[in-house]
């Protein structure tokens, strides 16, 4: 079934197999998401929850595809907590502590920095998130 999905979108995607024998397709394609695959769940939308998800996935989509999170301005940085907020509370049905964890701690980082942080601080950063995983 997922091969005929990945199939009826031109492979744009892959299937993927994940650690605990279930299989997914996706499609991590930034351009492909914008450009195919959103526009085809508006024509065909998602029912219920999963659709309150699919818009909230959406805004996510679009910091990244527009670039609003790369710079080195506050604007950027808003972008980034923005991201990070709606992706912490993405999926809430599925608890995932360490999700929550990890994604509290990059909040945290962030709202402290006031520069432009150094690559030593960004080290910093994902070690201690590492710790989580």
């Amino acid at each position: 079934m997922l091969e005929a999905i990945n199939l009826f979108f031109e492979n744009k995607g892959g299937v993927y197999e994940k650690p605990n024998n279930v299989s997914v397709v996706a499609f991590r394609n930034v351009k492909v998401l914008k450009e195919i695959i959103i526009p085809f769940f508006y024509k065909y939308p998602l029912i219920g929850l999963k659709n309150y998800e699919f818009e909230r996935w959406i805004k996510l989509v679009d910091i990244y595809y527009n670039k609003k999170h790369v710079g080195k301005n506050i604007s950027s940085k808003e972008y980034i907590i923005k991201f990070a907020e709606i992706s912490r509370d993405l999926n809430i049905k599925r608890i995932n502590n360490k999700k929550f964890e990890r994604i509290d701690i990059i909040l945290n980082w962030l709202n402290k920095i006031n520069n432009f942080p150094s690559l030593e601080e960004k080290l910093l950063l994902i070690k201690e998130v590492n710790k989580i995983s």
